[in-house]
């Protein structure tokens, strides 16, 4: 927590002013204009400053898909943890064998690393083994800038497979605001192949979505979705902006994980509306340092 910006960066291999650059480069690309970093005011120049000026120590921590299990279990308790069957720093086939459950391995230091096992006895180990050997060499925060990605140890992760009535869960994500407005939060919810999605506000009126009704009666504002609201508040206290993703199957709510760069890159946003909610929901804590180091 107390490295610096600079020490930061050169423990994730890379210089903190040719990453500037690089960044720089990629929001003028896809934004077309050159970002404000001494007071950002829209969602994506946040997102940037996030990256070059944030606390990256602070958010390692939280990004660590294993250390963040004892930031949960201390905030909201262990029964929201999806049950861990083991962490690795390397992978045999004998450890893949010996599962006989339902399972999905992932890696901790990065996002989409991660395979689905459904049926333990028709998998093929091997290529499990040097798929994830390979990822957790991999520094996965080079590619958009999260930079605080590369100062996660690397480890894979073997968690049990949660199943609603024999499908994957619909997922969960709370874009959750701390600021002098208090707690505000929405509800982004998709499908597992990501098909079905929708947006809706803090009471879940809809802002948008590709449901079918039935879909909308079975998933939105479900009848626990006041725990589901209290445990995102909890683990994004203190935290001026942060997604919170959780699944919710058969009434028992589960963490997924904590998403501080969401979509990695800047995108354009077409509707004018949804840009100006953007940029105002989020009000930058630049100057908390448990956040935020301090501009240049």
């Amino acid at each position: 927590m107390k490295k610096t910006l600079h020490n930061n960066y050169i423990a994730a291999g890379i210089s903190s002013e040719i990453r500037k650059r690089g960044l720089l480069w990629q929001f003028r690309r896809i934004m077309g204009y050159t970002p404000d970093l001494k007071a950002p005011s829209t969602y994506q120049e946040k997102l940037l400053y996030r990256k070059l000026y944030g606390n990256h120590g602070f958010y390692s921590e939280l990004a660590d898909k294993y250390q963040v299990r004892e930031y949960v279990k201390e905030k909201a308790g262990s029964k929201y943890l999806v049950p861990l069957l083991g962490a690795y720093e390397k992978l045999d086939v004998p450890t893949i064998e010996r599962i006989s459950e339902p399972f999905i391995i992932k890696t901790n230091h990065g996002s989409k690393w991660n395979r689905i096992v459904r049926n333990p006895g028709d998998h093929q180990p091997y290529q499990l083994v040097r798929y994830f050997n390979s990822r957790v060499k991999r520094k996965y925060g080079r590619r958009y800038g999260e930079g605080f990605y590369d100062l996660i140890p690397p480890r894979i992760l073997i968690e049990k497979l949660l199943l609603d009535e024999g499908d994957l869960p619909w997922n969960y994500c709370f874009f959750c605001y701390n600021s002098h407005r208090g707690f505000e939060h929405y509800v982004s919810l998709h499908s597992p192949d990501k098909k079905f999605k929708g947006r809706f506000n803090s009471q879940w009126e809809p802002w948008g979505d590709n449901f079918t009704p039935e879909m909308r009666h079975k998933y939105a504002s479900p009848t626990n979705s006041e725990e589901m609201f209290r445990l995102a508040r909890s683990l994004s206290e203190g935290i001026d902006f942060v997604r919170v993703d959780l699944y919710n199957v058969k009434g028992q709510v589960y963490f997924g994980e904590l998403t501080f760069i969401p979509g990695g890159k800047p995108s354009v946003v077409d509707n004018v509306l949804k840009q100006i909610f953007m940029d105002e929901m989020w009000v930058l804590d630049k100057h908390n340092p448990r956040l935020y180091r301090k501009y240049p």
